[in-house]
């Protein structure tokens, strides 16, 4: 394994603990607020870590130039992450997870399809992987719901 691939895991790790701390505070407080002050902090961070690791690019007229696609990412981030949070409300934790790991997918058709991306076997291989545990994950899912129904 590579530092790409140590990298993604501990991504994934704490993407899937973002998930279950989530689904837990938005029983206690409202999605719009949590996720209103969950982009204020990790905005600030960011631009913390930006600055301290990235110091030298770090120039005003880039800021000024690309404050228009800057600003709608920012937006379509917290748009998103506020329905993800309202959803939580409302659905299981694996049914929020494969609903969230689509991304991937998108992710992955958007680069073949307009950047015209080529997956070697490798990377085919990983996709097989995860589109697997995904179902294998809906199918477990599925099992535990008929059980529960049938007490």
């Amino acid at each position: 394994m590579g530092p790409g691939e140590i990298l993604t895991l501990g991504s994934a790790l704490f993407w899937t603990m973002h998930i279950f701390v989530t689904e837990r505070a938005v029983n206690f407080h409202d999605a719009v607020d949590l996720t209103f002050y969950e982009m204020v902090f990790i905005s600030v961070l960011c631009t913390f870590v930006a600055y301290y690791y990235e110091e030298a690019e770090w120039e005003f007229n880039h800021l000024i130039t690309n404050w228009m696609p800057i600003t709608a990412m920012g937006l379509m981030e917290c748009i998103g992450f506020t329905l993800s949070a309202m959803g939580q409300m409302h659905a299981p934790p694996t049914h929020v997870a494969l609903i969230l790991a689509t991304e991937a997918v998108f992710a992955t058709i958007g680069g073949y399809s307009f950047l015209q991306e080529v997956f070697n076997s490798r990377e085919i291989v990983g996709c097989l992987l995860m589109l697997a545990s995904m179902l294998l994950a809906k199918i477990e899912s599925d099992d535990e719901s008929a059980k529960e129904n049938k007490q």
